[in-house]
């Protein structure tokens, strides 16, 4: 298996910035006038090169996600997320996203190898509700066909890691045993897995989808990883505790800048990126003025994308070097004398990455940031758990972490349903004959009888799949 610190060195990012840069910086230089892209760049190069972790505080957590949302479009294994953990009553499908990156910011910063930037907030760096017991009993399982292992055994480890079983899995941190299959959601999968036993012998094992519980993928093996539950706690840990040495930032944000500080007092040297703005939606034309604005006066032109914009602009920079991933925006520095170019924005095409969102199908597309400005109030949409509602736009949430962006739904009798941005996935548009389809009742006998008949049939469907 090829190491994400190879791949990240193969890739040609570790190219773009000098190497006394990453030197000064693991001194204690801070480092300004970054973009977010830039800093995005940096900081991955930066956790590989100098073989440790990074936190990268900022005020908000909206600010923070946002930043971390733009980084995993680059490299979505080299960055982490730790919110502050939202103390909210759960209910079903909610409220669970900062569970699932919080656990998985402590499963791998755990793992001491390899290293990430883990984005965090001022208040959950600070924060000491770490067991110091949990900390260290960190354990994983390892399920791949043919291998000998007792089934009643895997069980018993999922319920020490804090998993709950049920008839269906649908939630992360489910588990369900039917016959000789057992279902497994770990918190920070995408979708559960199915394991297929024979006896006390793994037979198979799947990537199934929790909606339809129909198997998506075969794969060849899975590791599961959680912390054992402890009776009695010692004392309590910080994330930076946990993760032992670490390399601690703050990110200044304004307008196009963004500074990396390390402390204050601390050398800080400027590398004067400046994000790359397009004067037309022409390709053509786009081309030209990258030419035009950095012929003769930088050194280094990397152009960041994916293999399919290769093939499309490969030949208009033939003599530029390709980096694998994606940025929102390009930048270039003159003191470096190094510009880096987003394929997507020459192409005028946005893409962005939502963490837990699996693939689904194009006739049930959950919406995104950018569907939004395509929906008109009043436009019917449909969520995964609560059914048919009208769309009334998005809200802006007061909370005791801070401000978030919701999208409201209205239901029958007036009921309101906030679904926050990185719950999105849970929305498709309603694409059903009817033209005004009858709104969904929550809480209603009716609601809690499709919910019950839509977990049995779905129970149904499991136990015919195999």
């Amino acid at each position: 298996m090829v190491s994400r610190e190879t791949i990240v060195e193969n890739s040609g990012l570790y190219s773009v910035f000098p190497n006394k840069l990453f030197d000064d910086f693991a001194s204690g230089t801070s480092l300004s006038q970054l973009t977010l892209d830039a800093a995005a760049l940096f900081l991955c190069v930066a956790a590989n090169k100098l073989k440790s972790n990074i936190f990268l505080l900022f005020k908000n957590e909206k600010a923070a996600y946002s930043f971390y949302l733009l980084a995993i479009n680059l490299e979505p294994d080299c960055f982490l997320f730790y919110p502050t953990p939202d103390l909210t009553e759960k209910v079903p499908g909610f409220n669970i996203e900062s569970e699932r990156y919080r656990e998985e910011s402590l499963i791998k910063l755990a793992e001491k190898k390899p290293f990430y930037v883990c984005v965090a907030t001022l208040a959950s760096f600070k924060e000491k509700n770490i067991s110091t017991s949990s900390s260290s009993a960190l354990s994983s399982m390892s399920i791949f066909p043919d291998k000998n292992i007792d089934r009643d055994d895997v069980i018993d480890q999922l319920g020490s890691w804090g998993f709950k079983k049920t008839d269906t899995v649908t939630e992360p941190k489910d588990f369900a045993s039917r016959g000789d299959i057992l279902d497994i959601f770990p918190i920070y999968f995408r979708r559960p897995v199915r394991v297929v036993f024979n006896f006390d012998q793994v037979e198979n094992v799947f990537i199934f989808d929790p909606s339809t519980q129909l198997t998506t993928k075969t794969i060849a093996r899975v590791n599961i990883k959680g912390f054992s539950s402890v009776a009695s706690v010692d004392d309590y840990i910080s994330i930076v505790d946990h993760a032992d040495s670490s390399i601690v930032v703050d990110c200044v944000h304004r307008g196009d800048d963004v500074d990396l500080k390390q402390g204050p007092g601390v050398q800080t040297e400027n590398l004067g990126c400046l994000p790359i703005h397009f004067n037309s939606h022409l390709l053509t034309k786009r081309i030209s003025q990258i030419r035009e604005e950095t012929s003769g006066v930088l050194d280094n032109l990397f152009i960041v994308g994916n293999e399919n914009e290769k093939d499309l602009l490969g030949d208009k920079f033939k003599d530029d070097a390709w980096i694998n991933g994606n940025i929102q925006k390009g930048f270039f520095s003159l003191f470096l004398k190094t510009g880096v170019i987003s394929s997507s924005d020459i192409l005028n095409e946005k893409r962005s990455v939502q963490k837990w969102a699996p693939p689904t199908p194009e006739e049930h597309k959950h919406l995104t940031l950018n569907d939004i400005s395509s929906l008109s109030v009043g436009d019917y949409v449909v969520h995964r758990l609560f059914g048919v509602g009208v769309f009334l736009g998005l809200t802006i949430q007061n909370r005791a972490t801070g401000t978030r962006e919701s999208v409201e739904i209205e239901y029958a009798n007036n009921a309101r349903v906030f679904v926050s941005i990185e719950k999105m996935d849970l929305i498709h548009r309603y694409v059903g004959s009817k033209k005004d389809p009858t709104m969904s009742s929550l809480g209603s006998k009716k609601w809690l009888s499709d919910v019950s008949k839509t977990r049995k049939a779905v129970a149904l469907v499991a136990k015919e799949l195999i």
